[in-house]
């Protein structure tokens, strides 16, 4: 008898864990109890009860989801964040009781029994709200998958056009090379025209031109040679005739005669030119001098220019626009946060600089020319009111509050009171659609001091309905987007808007918040 007892209550234990996965544990263990086997197998089959079926539902959702990047699951921390209650038949009779208070004493089984109508139809409307978001969470994520595919394709296009045009600007800044060389070219043709001969010559074709001088300088020493030689001869000729007759001293003489005309007409040739060429040096060292003061005095002037530029510079504050930075060496310099507008950084050398973004430009081929401050980067935040392009879209911020009044316009049956040291942040936002086709706002994403309503604990429902709207090109809307978070978070800082949901990528830009 004692064995047919242990055995029934353990048949009784094995159906209650059957049970309790359908939420019928007092069902499950009785079955057990009583028909063994048997009633394992009814245990099982037996219908999951609302609470359980709301639950499976509530992951489902939460499941699609996640897929689709944002999270409807409620937080289980409902004091800190104001999340959805997670017993859907508990939220049903609170939500009874709330519509009539006299349930909330009800006692007898008249008054239970209408409480027990009214908290089913209650769940009734809570279920189809939670399937209602799990439609909404998979229509958002196939939205999603089509967009990025249309991103990509747009992505690829551009990336094409972009090599066509790079290669037709290097064709033609060959092209212009060429021309350049040939202007320069025809401008020493043209500077030379105005000069002496044999400066001319010197200038345009300085090789030739020295092979001259050393053919004209080698003549000159056989002129000077051979009339040497001449005097020699005529001097030995004259000294073997001295015993001659008249005739040879006749003859003698008149070749002496004829030797001093040849050495007067050397000398005089010799002369002419070594003062041409001394005239053509004279003109070239002069013109080159001329031309070395020019070159000092523009490198002087830019010099200074660059000096009075840079002495205003102060701290990371560096503004720097307008100056004039060409071949400026940067290496190894603090730029994190200089402002560059309108400069000129031809040549600089920016090896182990950090660049005004912040990155180092080791990070960028040893460069940060691509890497400077523009409006709207989270270092060179904008004004609340102004607006940035951003993607496709062209958005202002036009309002932010993280106060009790956003407060009072959040808190609502979705969004429970706030936690001590928790605000519920709004911000009022206007959307241009500037792409091709269609676009839909909710493709916009806010963060505050990069907190978004993707983290956990941050979500935030209010009825904005223009984020939703679908817009042509040209076309604009205005919602208003909201997180909770800590208070802290929204003394100081940014509030940025993502256009797309990869926040390391995606174009961004940032406002700063009040001080």
């Amino acid at each position: 008898m004692e064995f047919l007892l242990l055995g029934a209550v353990i048949a009784g234990v094995i159906g209650m864990a059957i049970g309790s996965s359908k939420g019928k544990v007092g069902a499950g263990f009785w079955l057990g109890f009583l028909l063994g086997p048997i009633g394992w197998i009814i245990a099982a089959l037996l219908t999951p009860s609302l609470e359980v079926q709301a639950e499976r539902d509530r992951r489902l959702a939460a499941a699609i989801a996640g897929a689709s990047g944002r999270s409807f699951a409620a937080t289980a921390s409902y004091e800190e964040a104001g999340g959805i209650t997670a017993d859907l038949r508990q939220d049903a009779i609170a939500e009874a009781i709330r519509r009539e208070p006299a349930l909330g004493s009800a006692a007898s089984a008249e008054d239970l029994a209408r409480l027990e109508k009214i908290v089913a139809g209650i769940e009734g409307e809570l279920r189809l709200r939670h399937e209602l978001a799990f439609v909404k969470a998979r229509q958002a994520h196939e939205a999603d998958l089509a967009r990025q595919e249309e991103a990509r394709r747009l992505e690829a296009e551009r990336r094409a056009e972009q090599e066509r045009v790079a290669r037709q600007e290097a064709k033609q800044a060959m092209e212009e090379e060429s021309a350049a060389r040939a202007q320069a070219r025809a401008n020493r043709v043209a500077q030379a025209s105005s000069m002496a001969p044999v400066a001319r010559v010197f200038y345009l074709h300085r090789g030739w031109a020295s092979l001259a001088v050393a053919v004209l300088a080698s003549g000159l020493v056989l002129t000077i040679v051979l009339p040497l030689r001449a005097v020699s001869a005529r001097n030995e000729h004259e000294r073997m005739a001295l015993a001659g007759a008249a005739a040879s001293s006749s003859s003698a003489s008149a070749a002496s005669a004829s030797s001093s005309a040849a050495s007067s007409r050397s000398a005089a040739a010799w002369a002419s030119m070594e003062a041409s060429a001394t005239s053509a040096a004279a003109e070239a060292r002069a013109s080159a001098e001329a031309s070395a003061q020019a070159s000092q005095q523009a490198a002087a002037l830019a010099a200074a220019k660059r000096k009075t530029c840079l002495r205003g510079a102060k701290g990371n504050a560096t503004n720097l626009s307008g100056c004039d930075l060409t071949k400026a060496n940067l290496a190894d310099a603090n730029l994190a946060g200089a402002l560059f507008d309108h400069a000129q950084l031809s040549g600089v050398t920016w090896t182990g600089a950090q660049c005004p973004d912040g990155s180092p430009a080791s990070d960028h081929e040893g460069t940060c020319a691509q890497n400077l401050l523009h409006l709207g980067d989270e270092l060179r935040p904008l004004a609340i009111g102004k607006s940035a392009k951003i993607g496709d879209w062209r958005v202002r911020v036009t309002s932010f509050q993280a106060n009790s009044t956003s407060n009072g316009i959040a808190v609502d049956e979705y969004n429970r009171e706030p936690g001590t040291g928790y605000v519920y942040a709004i911000a009022e936002i206007k959307a241009t659609y500037l792409g091709a086709g269609q676009g839909s706002a909710s493709d916009l994403n806010l963060a505050i001091n990069g907190v978004t309503s993707l983290d956990d604990g941050a979500m935030c429902s209010i009825l904005s309905g223009g984020q939703y709207e679908t817009l042509n090109t040209g076309q604009s809307t205005s919602y208003s987007d909201c997180i909770y978070l800590l208070t802290s978070k929204t003394k100081k800082g940014t509030v940025s808007v993502t256009a797309g949901y990869s926040f390391d990528d995606a174009p961004a830009a940032y406002w700063a918040l009040a001080k």
